[in-house]
């Protein structure tokens, strides 16, 4: 459930790529992020996470005029290399707002696509939450 932080007048969501290795999660936060205005995001960020590299950036939206208001930050994350594995998987998504699911749509890539997806429900049911109550994007790339 996204985070209110009322002392800043901010709305944090947190936002997870999840796919295949090879599936383009990398390529597709470096281009979301090469887009974005300087001034409105953090540094993106890598950090080793075991056999896996973890990949994140934050930026935000200025709040609509009103003192009232507030500014919504999206706080967008993946895992990279490494084989998919539950351990590292679970601790990216607990407290998840929004879901990329990154389908390979190569030839040969549909098995490795389906274990994605039963990953990513093992993942979530192990916070005892369900795919159906999350916000999921489908992007199917190649």
């Amino acid at each position: 459930m996204a985070l209110f932080n009322d002392a800043k007048r901010e709305i944090n969501a947190k936002i997870v790529y999840i796919g295949p290795k090879g599936a383009g999660k990398g390529t597709a936060l470096r281009q979301i992020y090469g887009r974005l205005h300087p001034e409105r995001r953090s540094e993106l960020k890598s950090m080793a996470v075991g056999e896996h590299q973890l990949l994140f950036f934050d930026f935000s939206y200025p709040a609509v005029s009103g003192d009232d208001r507030y500014s919504v930050r999206f706080h967008i994350y993946t895992l990279l290399a490494g084989e998919e594995t539950p351990p590292p998987w679970k601790m990216l998504l607990k407290g998840v707002d929004g879901i990329v699911l990154l389908a390979d749509s190569s030839d040969g890539r549909a098995y490795a696509n389906l274990e994605s997806c039963a990953l990513l429900m093992d993942s979530l049911a192990h916070y005892g939450r369900k795919l159906a109550d999350i916000a999921l994007s489908l992007q199917c790339n190649k």
